[in-house]
């Protein structure tokens, strides 16, 4: 399985304990990002298949406007929504950027993985 997947989360510990998850199961993990805009350098760079994506960052941008820039750019990456607070007006504005799923914290990616493989 060669499926690249970027991490954006603002908590270290939790984002390391998705790559470590991730990598156990053969993705290739191109990056962790904490912010928005590092997030956005990030898949531009690395062009990952899918991208976890926290909808609380750290800054004024959230992950949802991630999402939206990377929408925007019309980036071939598919996006799934992970959070600890998930009320219906995020849902609301999560859902116009057509995510593959949506996870509420705590997460783990045995839960996301069906979502991940990718079929040839």
């Amino acid at each position: 399985m060669s499926n690249k997947v970027l991490i954006v989360e603002d908590e270290m510990l939790i984002a390391l304990t998705y790559e470590m998850e991730l990598k156990d199961r053969g993705f290739e993990v191109v990056g962790i990002s904490p912010d928005a805009k590092s997030a956005l350098d990030c898949i531009q760079q690395t062009s990952p298949d899918f991208a976890l994506v926290d909808i609380h960052l750290k800054g004024s941008r959230d992950g949802i406007d991630f999402v939206g820039d990377c929408r925007n750019l019309k980036l071939p990456t598919e996006f799934i929504f992970v959070t600890g607070n998930f009320d219906e007006s995020t849902r609301s504005r999560a859902e116009a950027f057509k995510p593959l799923g949506f996870f509420v914290k705590p997460v783990h990616i045995a839960d996301i993985l069906p979502l991940l493989i990718q079929e040839p």
